[in-house]
This record gives C-alpha cells, structure tokens and sequence, in this order.
C-alpha cells in the first residue's frame, strides 16, 4: 500500500553506489508495477547500471507484464543458477514456472526456496500447496 508513496520519494534519487542505485531503482520499479504503471517501471530498470538480484526479479516480473514469458523465465533461471542467489530468487522462478503451466519445475524451484529459507512461514504454505497440487498428501502434511 506505500507504491504512491515510494514513487513520489525515490522516483528522482539517486545513490552514489552502484549496489545501492540498483536496489533503489528495483524497488521504485516494483512500486511502478504495483500501480499498473509498466513504461515508468522499465524506465526505471534502464537506470540500473550494476544489476542487482533485486532489478533482475523485478525485470523479470517486467518481461512477464509484457507477455515475454521465455525471457523471464530465462533471465531467473541464470539468477538462481549463482552460487549466491537469495531464497527469494528461487521463490520468484516457482512462481514464474506456476504461471507458464510448469507445475513440476515450480515445486522444484519452491522446495529450493524452502531449503534455504525454512523459517519463512508463507514460503512453507506455497510449498505444502505445490506438493498438495502435484500430488503429495503426505509429504504436504509433513510441512508445519
């Protein structure tokens, strides 16, 4: 509920860092995206000179609004493959092969997530419905 919010005050900003200036531009880009704004959220993407895993998710939520599913697929697919790719990078990639019909690669992907963030109460929910939804009762009701 803070897009309108995050837009008005980070739009114009912009950090000396280049780590930083990614991490702001990716989150100013989602806020666009949340607000149905596409064009402004690839602009934002274009300022993006050190990419981030945070503007990489957030490009391919970008190449999904736009119908280019292949590219998004492929560019979290190269995310996840770095030795150092956060849980959330994983999580992004289930949810991408869950909106292309891949249900078998997107319970991969989430019991991925799952391994390196066990914590994450929701992160387990979307794990216990990928297995109930290939399947896998037991295994779904062995996740608390």
């Amino acid at each position: 509920g803070m897009a309108d919010a995050v837009v008005r005050e980070y739009k114009d900003v912009h950090l000396s860092d280049p780590g930083a200036e990614s991490e702001l531009r990716a989150l100013v880009a989602l806020s666009y995206l949340n607000l149905q704004r596409l064009p402004l959220a690839q602009e934002q993407l274009l300022g993006v000179q050190t990419p981030s895993a945070a503007s990489q998710v957030v490009q391919a939520q970008v190449l999904l609004a736009q119908g280019q599913r292949k590219q998004a697929l492929e560019l979290l697919q190269n995310l996840t493959a770095e030795a150092d790719a956060p849980w959330w990078s994983q999580r992004a990639l289930g949810r991408t092969y869950t909106a292309t019909g891949q249900p078998a690669k997107a319970l991969v992907s989430v019991q991925r997530a799952t391994e390196l963030a066990p914590w994450h109460r929701g992160l387990r929910g979307e794990y216990a419905e990928a297995l109930l939804g290939s399947g896998q009762t037991d295994a779904a009701r062995a996740i608390h």
